[in-house]
């Protein structure tokens, strides 16, 4: 391979700059690289392991050479003949085709190891023999014809022919004579089958034109789909970019609103707490007042009293008498007592709470 830069191939370039190739690969590389066996530019440079001058290369190596080639097409490129006029040969399991023998032979030995280059039988040596020969394009009366040639070059060769051989060997001939028949019998099968593979092939061709007009329809309405489909995808992803907004804004709403719930909660922990004292000194006012009220009533009473300054004795529960002040009237008695009333002793009044004994 050469590789050109401005004009200049790889070895002007080495004289240039004096670097080695792996510089100068470096150099070049994504430049166009144009092969000198077949001519073809290629679009990258690309690396083969069995070029020349590894040493310096120990990462990778550089196309320098046309070793990439076969033999026979460096061969044909001395002879200065077409490279279209090269023999390919065709594998018959898996029909495919090589520009060598030694290539076939690899293929077979490692794809097809059942069937080998050495453990092949003669039939299918001879059938190889015969492609190489006459070309995968051969028909099968030119096959029959050059395995005759063949056959009676062989009989040259050896000296024997049909008259030259026993009663042992004429058998032999027969079995050839019915294979040929055998053999033209299937040629002209072949015939027929070529021509309904050329029958379905036509019909083959109008399906393929209805494929190709259903997949342009296809292709349309495929278009037209996507096109919808980018236009629903971009209003979709509007409509998600705006729901995200308000789900932002509403989020920040939210924290707004639990700061200021928790700001009124401990205000109103502060005046629930506040209120409580409140109650409480309300509370202490109201039992003062009634301490208040029951010590003015009783100086209202002590105040209403009118004693008459006579003393009563009078007989309790306990057996005993005692002596109390009598007064004009119940104002101003004490109602708690020991006995739970005043006593009205004729027409005055005593207080059993106070008595004088």
């Amino acid at each position: 391979m050469e590789l050109y830069k401005s004009g200049l191939s790889f070895r002007q370039l080495q004289k240039r700059y004096h670097k080695s190739p792996n510089y100068i690969a470096r150099l070049v590389k994504g430049i166009e690289v144009i092969c000198t066996a077949c001519g073809k530019p290629k679009g990258k440079v690309r690396f083969h392991a069995h070029h020349l001058d590894r040493l310096n290369r120990p990462d990778y190596t550089i196309p320098l050479c046309p070793s990439c080639h076969p033999r026979e097409e460096a061969k044909l490129r001395r002879e200065k003949k077409p490279i279209r006029s090269l023999i390919m040969v065709t594998c018959n399991i898996c029909k495919k085709q090589f520009k060598t023998t030694q290539g076939l032979r690899g293929h077979n030995f490692f794809v097809h190891p059942e069937i080998g280059s050495a453990e092949a039988p003669a039939a299918q040596l001879a059938e190889q023999s015969l492609e190489f020969s006459l070309g995968p394009t051969a028909t099968t009366q030119q096959r029959l014809s050059c395995l005759e040639q063949k056959l009676v070059m062989l009989e040259q060769s050896s000296g024997l022919g049909e008259s030259g051989l026993g009663d042992t060997e004429l058998p032999l001939t027969q079995q050839l004579a019915m294979t040929n028949q055998r053999v033209a019998e299937h040629a002209e099968q072949l015939a027929g089958l070529t021509q309904q593979q050329s029958q379905s092939s036509e019909q083959l061709g109008e399906v393929k034109e209805q494929l190709e007009h259903l997949g342009y329809g296809w292709r349309d309405a495929h278009k037209e789909l996507a096109n919808v489909v980018n236009h629903n995808s971009e209003v979709v992803n509007r409509s998600v970019s705006f729901i995200e907004d308000r789900e932002n804004a509403t989020e920040k709403r939210v924290k707004n609103l639990e700061s200021l719930a928790n700001r009124f909660e401990e205000q109103l922990q502060a005046k629930t707490a506040s209120e409580n004292e409140l109650s409480a000194k309300v509370d202490a006012a109201e039992q003062g007042l009634t301490r208040l009220e029951i010590e003015l009533r009783k100086v209202r009473n002590l105040a209403l009293r009118q004693p008459t300054g006579e003393v009563v004795s009078v007989q309790l529960k306990d057996g005993r008498d005692h002596r109390f002040k009598q007064y004009k009237s119940a104002e101003g008695l004490t109602r708690p007592c020991r006995h739970g009333l005043d006593l009205l002793v004729g027409k005055l009044w005593i207080d059993l709470a106070e008595p004088e004994d």
